[in-house]
């Protein structure tokens, strides 16, 4: 993924330019988000992070979203090669609502630091703001700061590498113009991650989370790997597979100090086995940290 390199005062520092950001603003902005996102935002406060998605009206996930509220705006976290696309297709369905969708992505220095890929969601405030900057707690040691300025400080601790890393272990996807709209929300495990209401009123894509919910069975889930014997990252949506079946497919890859590890939508039935990519890879399960139902339990 690329890195935005700068120079400020003859230091040479870098931030994370995977992540865009889009700025939905104006009396109606959380209305109008309420009818496009999974999530329940109508008492997003000045201190929460939530996780989101936007779905086509087939129901599969264009992108993921972390979204926090400023005095100003909403702002809405995502991959910075999807914003200009997702922020045209937000502006269609403005029609009268008195809200403006403006990608930002490009006014915005992102720094990403792990604590330690493996400790436990965050339970506090989750976004702090001092001045221009947004520092915002995504839990199991991943604290992102958003900064109008370049930070020399920040910039020195900023691993994106380890970032992507932290955020396979925790099992939550990044959704690149890949592997949009070829996913659904409980694919992508969203509904374990407290992605969706399902209490909230219709949104775009509403009927199929709704229907796989209350009457579907879920038969794919996510699921992380360690890759063995591979010193490459895999390509997205390329296949895994147990024995001669192909089983899933290649969400996220990332390597990190010579450790390739990745995510892939699996057949629940092969959820705890090793699986072979598509290059001979061997893909190693690790714990997911939170449950995951058995094939058993799913609805239906």
């Amino acid at each position: 993924m690329p890195i935005n390199s700068m120079t400020t005062h003859g230091v040479h520092t870098t931030s994370n330019s995977a992540y865009g950001l889009i700025a939905v603003a104006g009396p109606d902005a959380l209305t109008f988000l309420q009818g496009q996102l999974t999530q329940d935002v109508r008492d997003l406060n000045h201190h929460e992070l939530k996780l989101a998605a936007y779905q086509s009206p087939q129901g599969r996930v264009l992108t993921t979203i972390r979204l926090f509220a400023t005095p100003d705006a909403v702002m809405l976290i995502l991959a910075r090669a999807m914003a200009e696309e997702i922020a045209t297709r937000l502006k269609r369905y403005t029609l009268r609502a008195k809200v403006s969708v403006t990608d930002v992505s490009d006014d915005y220095h992102f720094y990403c630091a792990v604590n330690d890929a493996r400790s436990p969601a965050y339970s506090g405030a989750q976004v702090m703001t001092q001045h221009d900057q947004h520092q915002l707690d995504w839990g199991h040691g991943r604290v992102m700061t958003i900064s109008q300025q370049p930070d020399i400080r920040l910039a020195s601790h900023s691993d994106e590498a380890a970032w992507f890393t932290a955020c396979i272990l925790a099992a939550d996807s990044h959704i690149e113009p890949q592997t949009s709209d070829q996913f659904t929300a409980h694919m992508l495990n969203l509904d374990l991650l407290g992605a969706i209401s399902f209490t909230k009123g219709c949104y775009t894509g509403q009927e199929i989370v709704a229907r796989t919910e209350h009457r579907g069975r879920v038969k794919r889930r996510l699921f992380a790997y360690q890759v063995e014997t591979a010193t490459a990252e895999l390509p997205l949506l390329s296949g895994v597979f147990l024995g001669e079946d192909k089983v899933g497919e290649i969400v996220n890859s990332n390597l990190w100090r010579e450790s390739l590890h990745c995510l892939a939508v699996v057949n629940l039935p092969a959820r705890d086995q090793p699986l072979r990519a598509e290059s001979g890879a061997i893909l190693t399960p690790c714990a997911v940290p939170y449950p995951v139902p058995e094939p058993s339990s799913e609805p239906g």
